[in-house]
């Protein structure tokens, strides 16, 4: 029988779980999200555009912007939030849906089971791992009904010795009605005790798919053989421009580097070799076109300054975007944090230079994990200069008039990041600047705004 002290206790924990069933129910709702009006129209992208595909991460990635609005990943849903009505919803058109398994065609079932979100044309597109048929499928969402077509399936393979396992799908664009991405591979072991083991072979295959027919191109071979890294850092209409870089280690031993006084330090032979790796490059022009390839660029990486190890090695050569069928070219220098910014005519192999950025750096507008894009609409470069007191000044720069104007200065911890942009919006985050959940805070601001340095008139995203 309770006595007067347990029907208190009783009483007082069923009303903290009912406090905490209210408390979380705002939660809930919002993770799962309202469905998308099926009458919603959405502004078409232009085919000459290059789009980049949202990322993902156990809880939410980097977004694709359209003109109205965001495509993002949020806790096993695909969303948009819309920039007229300050709403967000779940992509699936389904009345009633609660958006928890597969009966919904906006849920997936973990971080690696989606990348890639993005509108392009009048539709929308994505990656989608499917357990069924073992295969990554790239698929086709309409904008007004759950019809999803797939266009192209990758078989993820068996776990068996002497197999390529499909692990992943990174850096996904769209541009000239082609998805280009990166497909990344492991290779099974048959170990001396029987077991199996994989994930210490790793290969990377750029490829790319037809979004009107699903014919695809592989840029690369996946091969033992080949140990080198691929990244895609450009993919247009016209081009791919894709970086291939390899380790080419010099000759000497750990104990003849320590009797010749250089690097006494580094006696472990993983150190030794990772500051001593001399990675090499070559940036590859690939035209769509005429298939042809074309090194444009080749040489050593840079290691990033350190005050001991070699911190890493930086690229040496990346492209930006095109302007006026040029390659937007940006070298930096990892050693004093400055940078050169050129165009490239690729037709007639010339150059012809815009400006240098002591101690500072392009602003990207767009990126898919490599390839960014750095000019703006309106034919602008955003650029950012670290100052002697700390703090770091954003310019922008005419690619029409060659004129530079400084905007505004922001704290270094503060920094500005644009995500993406439309007609007469940037979408913005803050470095370091997160929600409860970890996930970067977004922001809209006029480009009116922002080049006047007037960021108090910002709008917080509730996405």
């Amino acid at each position: 029988m309770l006595n007067a002290n347990d029907l208190k206790s009783t009483r007082f924990r069923a009303l903290l779980l009912l406090l905490a069933l209210v408390l979380a129910l705002p939660a809930a709702t919002s993770c799962k999200g309202s469905s998308i009006d099926s009458d919603k129209v959405f502004a078409e992208t232009p085919s000459i555009a290059t789009v980049y595909g949202a990322k993902n991460s156990a809880f939410s990635g980097g977004c694709s912007v359209a003109e109205q609005g965001v495509f993002y990943f949020w806790y096993n849903t695909m969303k948009y939030f819309d920039l007229d009505s300050g709403n967000s919803y779940v992509l699936c058109h389904q009345e009633g849906c609660q958006h928890s398994d597969r009966s919904c065609g906006a849920w997936y079932y973990g971080h690696d089971y989606a990348t890639g979100l993005a509108q392009y044309g009048d539709s929308i597109y994505a990656f989608r791992r499917n357990d069924t048929s073992n295969t990554f499928d790239l698929v086709r969402m309409s904008m007004s009904d759950d019809n999803h077509e797939i266009i192209y399936s990758m078989k993820i393979g068996a776990i068996a010795p002497g197999e390529w396992v499909l692990r992943d799908i990174e850096h996904v664009s769209y541009s000239g009605s082609r998805a280009w991405f990166i497909a990344w591979y492991y290779y099974v072991v048959d170990n001396e005790n029987g077991s199996i083991s994989y994930g210490n072979i790793v290969r990377q295959v750029i490829t790319g798919v037809d979004l009107a027919n699903g014919s695809h191109i592989e840029l690369n071979q996946l091969s033992l053989d080949d140990l080198s890294y691929y990244t895609i850092q450009f993919a247009s209409s016209d081009y791919v421009v894709y970086e291939k870089r390899w380790d080419s280690p010099t000759q000497l031993s750990p104990e003849d580097l320590t009797a010749n006084g250089e690097y006494p330090e580094f006696s472990d032979d993983y150190y030794w070799r990772w500051n001593n790796a001399n990675p090499q490059y070559s940036t590859v022009l690939y035209s769509i076109e005429s298939g042809e390839y074309r090194i444009i660029d080749e040489g050593y990486l840079q290691p990033y300054p350190s005050e001991e190890d070699v911190a890493g090695w930086g690229s040496r050569y990346i492209i930006a975007g095109d302007y006026n069928g040029e390659l937007l070219v940006f070298i930096p220098d990892w050693q004093t944090g400055g940078s050169t910014v050129y165009l490239y005519n690729p037709n007639t192999d010339e150059t012809s230079f815009l400006l240098d950025i002591d101690t500072g750096w392009l602003m990207t507008l767009a990126n898919s994990g490599m390839a960014i894009e750095a000019i703006t609409r309106d034919g602008s470069l955003l650029f950012s200069r670290n100052l002697e007191d700390g703090s770091i000044s954003i310019s922008r720069y005419s690619l029409e008039t060659s004129e530079v104007t400084e905007l505004f200065t922001c704290p270094q911890n503060n920094q500005v990041r644009i995500e993406g942009e439309t007609d007469n919006y940037f979408i913005f985050g803050r470095a370091r600047v997160y929600d409860d959940f970890g996930t970067p805070i977004l922001y809209s601001i006029s480009k009116d705004d922002f080049y006047n340095g007037n960021l108090d008139a910002a709008v917080k995203l509730k996405l």
